[in-house]
């Protein structure tokens, strides 16, 4: 249910940016590869 809540959101907020998919999917992975730094300890156990 929260991914799904999260994509509405993300929908919403991007869709009057002036960016292309290719900066909107960049910034994903940036997130992504923090998160996977800051949580992979915790996932390992």
């Amino acid at each position: 249910m929260q991914d799904f809540l999260d994509f509405s959101r993300y929908k919403e907020l991007t869709s009057k940016a002036e960016v292309s998919q290719d900066e909107i999917d960049d910034l994903a992975n940036e997130i992504n590869k923090s998160w996977w730094e800051e949580n992979k300890e915790n996932l390992k156990r």
